[in-house]
């Protein structure tokens, strides 16, 4: 089976809205993202919104923190640090 996912690391760039529509014209093909820890919540959040597609992601060594100790979560996103699940649209098994 095929699954077209999009990887996304610890590398940032531009968030404005024009870069949002070229988001969705050059990766509107994908199934569902990928992050692989220490990327901050606002980026993830915007590429999640910008897809509409799942995003699983995984905590890094430099969590992204709220204050008062907690760590913050990226809203509409699924988190499988230490799980392993099954992405219900492709099949492809995912371990964090």
């Amino acid at each position: 089976m095929e699954a077209n996912e999009l990887r996304v690391r610890d590398t940032r760039c531009d968030l404005s809205q024009s870069f949002a529509a070229l988001v969705r014209q050059r990766m509107g093909h994908v199934a569902f993202v990928i992050s692989c820890g220490d990327l901050p919540v606002s980026y993830l959040e915007f590429i999640a919104d910008s897809l509409n597609r799942p995003l699983y992601y995984v905590h890094g060594n430099h969590e992204n923190r709220c204050g008062e100790g907690r760590t913050c979560e990226p809203g509409g996103a699924i988190d499988i640090s230490g799980k392993v699940i099954t992405d219900p649209g492709t099949g492809l098994i995912l371990a964090g």
